[in-house]
């Protein structure tokens, strides 16, 4: 988004390239292989063609961030919401994050045994608060060898429900939410 004379970008900013690596199938079966912690960066771009500041939003290992898009697209906003990194021995993304931008302050939701994927808001119908909606997530259940689709209040980030397959859903990097006629 624009503002006081900047381009404001967030982003998940890693350390150096080597995260690209990690995603190879070989890297990915060994269990000692960890994810590197990518972590939310603000960059402020001077429209004026000066300088280029940033600093660290967030110290939470996360990537696959989500914003409320259908409200704050191109817009200055306050949350986001990504699949985080509880620790240093997490081998896979094991908690669902939101991040206050302007704080810093995190929300999450974790249990144990349990990876989920990247997050996607959904707005209430006719919301006025930029978190009235629930954040949805595929979740992988280690310990029921099944996936569900978790219901978050975006707002308190309680569990508002679960629907369960029944069986594993492969991982994917990237969810969608398609509003029904």
């Amino acid at each position: 988004f624009e503002r006081d004379g900047e381009v404001v970008v967030d982003l998940v900013a890693y350390e150096d390239a080597s995260v690209i690596d990690v995603f190879e199938v070989g890297r990915l079966r060994d269990p000692e292989a960890r994810i590197p912690r990518g972590r939310l960066r603000r960059y402020r771009v001077s429209l004026d063609g000066g300088e280029v500041a940033s600093e660290r939003v967030s110290d939470v290992g996360m990537d696959l961030p989500r914003i409320n898009y259908r409200s704050r697209n191109e817009r200055e906003y306050r949350y986001a919401y990504a699949a985080g990194l509880r620790g240093p021995e997490s081998d896979w993304f094991d908690q669902i994050v939101k991040v206050d931008v302007t704080s810093g302050e995190v929300s999450a939701w974790f249990e144990d045994g349990c990876y989920p994927g990247e997050p996607v808001f959904v707005p209430v119908p006719d919301a006025r608060a930029e978190d009235e909606g629930a954040v949805l997530s595929v979740v992988l259940d280690t310990g029921a060898g099944r996936s569900f689709l978790l219901a978050l209040a975006a707002g308190s980030f309680e569990e508002l429900g679960r629907a369960e397959a029944p069986h594993h859903i492969p991982f994917g990097f990237h969810g969608q939410f398609f509003a029904g006629a």
